[in-house]
């Protein structure tokens, strides 16, 4: 009789959404002195290590993809696209059949096929993304519970010995991180409140930023709704009339008729009616009487 070989039991347990297959994963360890390398057995499969993602072309800014929300090829069309390329490279009286109105077959081929594959390559993107997400929510429960036995401990050890949080700062930022943006939020919701105790508007936090887009938003409009109705001003305007003619200005007689007063003899021309003259000009009565008697 043969002796049975011994097998180390190997329990593997596979589900549609979550692996629990213990294996080995290999970590590097960074020391100062040495580097080491340290075999640690895992209990969740990671994502495959040799994956490539390919990255945007380098120099490419990122745009708002809904912008194309109108042009998005729909599932009717996703579904026959791949078969109408097809029938489409084998149109060979494509410019026969469909006359010079119609785009260069030249153009139309490499375009729909472009179209067919960039589409087919965003479903399966949008696929794996969906894996990935699912994935990453499953493990992220078990996180979250380990996280949660951990932080006790570690606000423990850290009562002992506060150079461990010197030591492992984005390890301890990690077990912290909910709880700082709790505190966060909360001090945003009380700086809230006590504006809207003062009679003023909430500017902290979301509702803050809510409130300044929507501000700029209208400040925006209203400036474009002044442009336009002082553009709409401007041509509406009729235009002036023709100047009025200028009333006629009084003639001015030449230099050479004009005579200064200081030029002028200084004769005492006799007053046609002494009578009333030296009455006028007389201070008594008496001058008067002496007037009409020398007339």
């Amino acid at each position: 009789m043969k002796p049975s070989k011994s097998q180390s039991p190997k329990t593997s347990t596979h589900n549609h959404s979550h692996t629990t297959k213990e294996s080995t994963m290999k970590t590097v360890v960074e020391n100062p002195s040495h580097t080491e390398t340290v075999s640690l057995p895992t209990y969740f499969t990671p994502p495959p290590a040799n994956l490539v993602i390919p990255q945007p072309p380098a120099g490419w800014e990122t745009s708002n993809a809904a912008d194309y929300r109108g042009v998005k090829p729909k599932q009717l069309e996703l579904r026959t696209l791949v078969a109408a390329v097809s029938e489409l490279a084998k149109f060979s009286d494509y410019e026969a059949t469909l006359g010079k109105t119609a785009p260069p077959y030249a153009q139309v081929l490499p375009l729909f096929d472009a179209a067919s594959k960039w589409s087919m390559m965003r479903s399966a993107a949008a696929a794996w993304d969906t894996y990935c997400a699912v994935q990453e929510g499953i493990i992220w429960t078990q996180v979250r519970d380990h996280m949660a036995r951990i932080k006790p401990a570690m606000a423990l050890a850290l009562r002992s010995d506060s150079s461990i949080a010197g030591k492992y700062v984005n390890f301890v930022t990690l077990l912290g991180a909910r709880t700082t943006i709790a505190r966060k939020g909360a001090s945003t919701r009380r700086a809230n409140k006590i504006s809207e105790l003062k009679g003023e508007l909430p500017t902290h936090g979301v509702v803050g930023k809510q409130r300044k887009r929507a501000a700029d938003k209208a400040a925006v409009a209203k400036a474009t709704e002044i442009l336009e109705s002082a553009a709409h001003a401007v041509t509406s305007t009729p235009k002036a009339d023709a100047p009025a003619a200028a009333s006629p200005q009084p003639v001015v007689p030449p230099a050479s008729q004009l005579v200064a007063p200081s030029a002028q003899p200084a004769v005492n021309a006799a007053p046609l009616n002494g009578a009333s003259v030296n009455g006028a000009n007389g201070a008594n009565g008496s001058n008067g009487s002496n007037g009409a008697a020398h007339a």
